[in-house]
C-alpha cells in the first residue's frame, strides 16, 4: 500500500488509524516498518487503536491481559520473540505509549473508532475514541469536519457508500477488514483515503490468499 499505491514522499503526511498489532503474523515487523519510515524522515502520525490500548492496559491489569491474549496478543508476543508482555523491548513500548488519541485537521477529525457525542467534550473518553461502534456524527460539534475512522470492518461497497454520503453524514469508515481475507463478506482489504480529493484506494490482503 505505502510503496506501490500511495507512493509516499517526504512532502506527504501519512496518518495511521491504529491496530498495528494482533491482526497479522508479524506485528513487530509492522512497527519496525513505521519506525524505519520515521527515522528516514517521512512525516507520519499514528493513532492509538483498541489493540494497542489492550496491550498497554495489560501491563497493570490481568483482566485486560487475558482479553488481549485472546484477541491476538499471543500472536504479537510470538512476533516479538518473547513469552510475556514485560519482555517486549522498551522502544516498542515507548511507541505504543506515544500514540495519539485523535487528530484535528482543517476539514477532518481522525480517530480510531469514533467520538463521544454524549459527553460535553467529544474527545474526553479514551474508551469511546478507541472502542465505540456508534458513529452518528453531530457536525455542529465537529465544526463541520468529517470524522475518518476505522475499527468497525466494512466491505468495499459500504465503504464507498459512506464516502459518497460523507457530505451529509460527516463520517467515513475506512476499515476494510483486512484480517478477514477469507471471509465470505467481502472483507480482506487495507484501505487508504487521500484527504485532499476524497479518493479511496484498496489493497488486498496478500498473506491470507
Amino acid at each position: 500500500m505505502v510503496e506501490s499505491i500511495i507512493n509516499l514522499t517526504k512532502q506527504d503526511c501519512l496518518y495511521f488509524l491504529g491496530d498495528y498489532i494482533d491482526r497479522g503474523p508479524d506485528s513487530k515487523g509492522v512497527i519496525d516498518y513505521i519506525l524505519e519510515l520515521k527515522e528516514k524522515g517521512y512525516n507520519l502520525r499514528c493513532l492509538l487503536g483498541n489493540h494497542e490500548d489492550m496491550l498497554l492496559q495489560s501491563f497493570s491489569d490481568s483482566t485486560y491481559e487475558r482479553m488481549w491474549l485472546l484477541n491476538g496478543g499471543d500472536t504479537s508476543l510470538k512476533s516479538f520473540g518473547v513469552s510475556t508482555i514485560h519482555e517486549i523491548d522498551e522502544k516498542y513500548v515507548s511507541f505504543f505509549k506515544e500514540l495519539e488519541l485523535y487528530i484535528v485537521l482543517d476539514n477532518y477529525i481522525l480517530v480510531h473508532a469514533g467520538l463521544d457525542f454524549k459527553s460535553a467534550n467529544i474527545f474526553s473518553g479514551k474508551d469511546v475514541l478507541v472502542w465505540t461502534r456508534y458513529s452518528e456524527v453531530d457536525p455542529l460539534r465537529t465544526g463541520n469536519r468529517i470524522v475518518v475512522h476505522g475499527h468497525t470492518p466494512m466491505d468495499q461497497e459500504r465503504i464507498l457508500s459512506k464516502l459518497d454520503s460523507s457530505h451529509e453524514n460527516f463520517e467515513i469508515n475506512i476499515d476494510g477488514g483486512c484480517v478477514y481475507a477469507l471471509s465470505a463478506r467481502k472483507y480482506g482489504y487495507l484501505c487508504c483515503l487521500l484527504l485532499e480529493t476524497k479518493e479511496i484506494f484498496f489493497s488486498e490482503n496478500l498473506e491470507l490468499q
